[in-house]
């Protein structure tokens, strides 16, 4: 059975807390009727061929059984305006009044009755009835608008053929700015009480990406325009509905309180849902087991187009340091799963958004681009894109095309990269001139495995680059007189390098003739080895100190990093302490408290960071911060997190009232979430517990409560709070995030727990019994490990 067609029709107001929908179903091969997904609608009648049709409404299963042969479908029903964020949902804040759809990956079900899989592609025809005040989006251009008397009738054209769960509707009173990327138009839409005179610069960003893709696929882009909308609550940061991309208003809007890092982040956001325009939308999974095709291309692909539109960003260490370093840690956890995931319930899907479907996937396309060439990289995309288009898809058949554009066994090697869990790591010794080399699966839990992959191995001798697939446990290569040697030292490789001591030795003694991926690689490997239990924290604080002259802002910002987590875990360690705050004390001498003019961006985040570390580990120096920033208002965006924790330290008692006071007058999402967050780093019960109590009333947006919480979980003064509050409330807490609308519940179970355990487990744990937490078994389990990994690091240092 094949769906070509779906004509809805929808009588939406943001005023009220439902819809009605009529649906008309094309069906090419209903013989013995069928079975359509359908959640929370309340079906009313059903029709097949114009006649009258018995049906059965399984809610509990989501299911919609029709027995009637037939053609065409006719569904009349009602449903819900969800709470959750996912299907149609009420998306406003306080007075701004909006509706919203997400339908990823599973939300189309909620909206109208459908075949909700990505392989059942169709046409929609798309029509909206409103009262008049409000405007209507969706994936198409409207083709005509029915005015009535108290109400209209907003008529879209037809949609391409595309899944389910791209559809877009948007209801509210919009306003936008446009330009002309070639023939399509590119807005920026927002509700009227934005400030959409903030929004230019993304609407430059939308411009740039949409013309540099359609030059580097060799395809068009297939719609006539291009929306980029700004929604008031969205849970996740940015969706890629086709022609109507949907972003979370910081991820749009960004004025002088936007940090660096934010700014950055729109450019690679905006980046990362066009290129879902070709790589998900034209050319979709067959089902979700390949979410990796579409997630892992849009986040390496992103990364590509932001870096050759703005190379003076150096935006591949972004790449390294976000999405290679943040997978190689989730990873190297056993709870871990293949890039190419087994899902078979749809309440599987939204755990496995995770850094392994994104991070990895994106982390191994580089590391393939890099082993077969940029050109034939390239022409393999060019060749899957045209052969592929408005259908579905497999790896298999990526790699086939890959492999055309190459002339390499691309599928042996990423047969085994997608379809097993885990990484390698490369042991490294220098034996009488030669370099022994050795496999194995790298776990935190110290539990290595002899599984074998084949790594597209990278090496330098002395200067010199070397290349060879490496797919047997061992390998010996002649060295000779060689004097340095570095392993995957353009960190284009997926594995961790520990090296003996005598070529460690070399490494640190040449340091400065390293290039900064080869530095990072170092440190952040050495790091993860320090959390295995495989080197002392001694030996992790060697090479840092080696590192201090590295002025290289990959590096620094890697060690301030580094280093605030280390104080998050192990605290007042006189060891710690000792390398810490001189290095700190050392960077902010080297670039200044205050920004020279017409520096380089980057060192303004890293001036934001070192500040933050000295406020953390040295409370007096707060009072040397606030005399040179004592005005919040005008301070530069990148050192408010380090002026609102100082502004904490010295309000004491009266922490909260100082902050909320700053929190009311903030203009943007970014800066309400680092004034409130700042809060919990108080020493005081009752300023934290007002800081609690304040996040939880209706004053923060739904969509920010679970990440602030997640933020503040990362200063030890907040633990006992936050984990009192689990125990107390956060099974009623997560109930309003349905399961089928977001991961957040799960995300915070599994970012806080390590943390936030640390002392009185048990307490913790007995909550996660619960059945509320059957599926989220996956998220619980990782957070059990990384707890085991942080509380072996802390007894190992004391």
């Amino acid at each position: 059975m094949q769906i070509r067609s779906y004509t809805l029709h929808f009588i939406l107001d943001p005023q009220k807390g439902s819809f009605r929908g009529d649906t008309l179903i094309q069906i090419d091969g209903m013989d013995d009727g069928c079975v359509l997904d359908a959640v929370g609608l309340k079906i009313e009648n059903v029709e097949v061929d114009d006649k009258i049709a018995q049906f059965r409404y399984d809610e509990s299963k989501g299911k919609l059984s029709i027995n009637t042969s037939g053609s065409r479908i006719h569904i009349l029903y009602e449903g819900s305006i969800d709470s959750g964020m996912v299907g149609m949902y009420a998306a406003g804040y306080k007075e701004v009044k909006m509706l919203s759809t997400q339908l990823e990956a599973v939300g189309a079900r909620r909206l109208f009755p459908c075949i909700d899989n990505p392989e059942h592609k169709a046409t929609f025809n798309v029509s909206v009835s409103v009262p008049k005040r409000y405007d209507v989006i969706s994936n198409t251009d409207p083709i005509r608008i029915e005015e009535q008397l108290t109400s209209k009738i907003v008529v879209f054209d037809e949609t391409p053929i595309m899944s389910t769960y791209l559809l877009y509707i948007g209801v509210a009173e919009f306003q936008d700015i446009e330009d002309h990327a070639g023939k399509t138009i590119v807005r920026v839409k927002t509700t009227k009480n934005a400030n959409i005179e903030h929004a230019e610069q993304t609407l430059s960003y939308g411009i740039e990406f949409l013309q540099w893709l359609e030059s580097y696929f060799g395809m068009p882009y297939v719609l006539a325009k291009l929306d980029l909308i700004a929604v008031p609550q969205f849970s996740s940061g940015a969706m890629e509905n086709w022609g109507a991309i949907t972003f979370r208003e910081m991820y749009v809007i960004a004025d002088k309180s936007s940090s660096t890092i934010v700014k950055r982040r729109i450019a690679e956001v905006t980046a990362h849902e066009i290129v879902h325009q070709w790589f998900g939308n034209l050319v979709t999974m067959k089902w979700w087991d390949d979410l990796w095709l579409n997630e892992s291309f849009a986040t390496f692909m992103a990364y590509k187009a932001v870096d050759a539109i703005y190379p003076d960003w150096n935006y591949w260490d972004d790449f390294l340091m976000q999405e290679t370093g943040s997978a190689l840690q989730e990873d190297s956890l056993q709870e871990t799963h293949p890039v190419e995931a087994h899902v078979k319930d749809p309440n599987e899907i939204e755990q496995i958004f995770d850094h392994i479907s994104y991070g990895k996937g994106g982390s191994i396309l580089r590391m393939i681009e890099h082993y077969i060439g940029f050109n034939a990289f390239q022409d393999g995309l060019h060749s899957y894109l045209t052969k592929y288009a408005y259908k579905n898809a497999e790896g298999e058949d990526l790699w086939k095309a890959l492999e055309e554009s190459s002339g390499k066994n691309i599928s042996a090697i990423m047969r085994t990269w997608v379809k097993q869990e885990g990484h390698p790591f490369v042991e490294a010794k220098l034996i009488n001139g030669q370099l022994f080399l050795q496999q194995k699966r790298f776990s935190l839990a110290g539990q290595a495995s002899d599984i074998l992959w084949p790594i597209p191995l990278v090496y330098c001798l002395d200067g010199k680059e070397y290349r060879q697939l490496f797919d047997q446990k061992q390998l010996t290569i002649e060295v000779k007189n060689s004097k340095r040697i570095e392993i995957n030292s353009d960190r284009s490789g997926f594995y961790e390098v520990l090296y003996d001591e005598q070529l460690l030795v070399t490494l640190l003694e040449n340091i400065q003739e390293l290039n900064s991926y080869a530095v990072w690689g170092l440190l952040f490997d050495y790091s993860l080895f320090l959390e295995a239990g495989m080197i002392c924290l001694d030996t992790y604080l060697d090479i840092i100190q080696a590192a201090k002259s590295c002025s290289d802002a990959m590096i620094v910002r890697f060690i301030a990093s580094s280093l605030k987590g280390l104080y998050t875990i192990l605290g007042e360690n006189v060891k710690l302490q000792n390398i810490a705050l001189p290095y700190f004390q050392y960077q902010i001498e080297r670039i200044g408290m205050k920004a020279n003019e017409n520096e380089d961006s980057v060192l303004s985040l890293i001036r934001g960071s070192i500040l933050e570390g000295l406020v953390l580990m040295d409370p007096s120096f707060s009072t040397t911060l606030l005399k040179i920033y004592s005005d919040y208002d005008q301070t530069p965006a990148d050192i408010r997190t380090a002026v609102s924790l100082a502004l904490v330290a010295q309000a004491k008692e009266n922490a909260f009232e100082t902050m909320l006071t700053l929190f009311h007058g903030a203009s943007i999402d970014e800066d309400k979430i680092r004034i409130i967050r700042s809060v919990f780093s108080s020493n005081f019960p009752t300023v934290q517990k007002k800081g609690l109590d304040f996040v939880l009333g209706g004053e923060v947006k739904k969509q920010d409560i679970p990440l602030l919480l997640i933020r503040a979980s990362a200063f030890k003064s907040s633990h006992k709070m936050l984990r009192e509050w689990m125990q107390s409330s956060f099974v009623s807490f997560a109930k309003n995030y349905d399961a089928g609308a977001t991961r957040w519940p799960a995300e915070m179970i599994e970012a806080m727990t390590p943390y936030i355990g640390m002392e009185e487990s048990d307490k913790i744990f007995s909550i996660y019994s619960e059945p509320f937490f059957a599926d989220m078994k996956y998220a619980i389990e990782k957070g059990k490990e990384m707890l085991d990994i942080n509380l072996k690091l802390l007894h190992a240092a004391e």
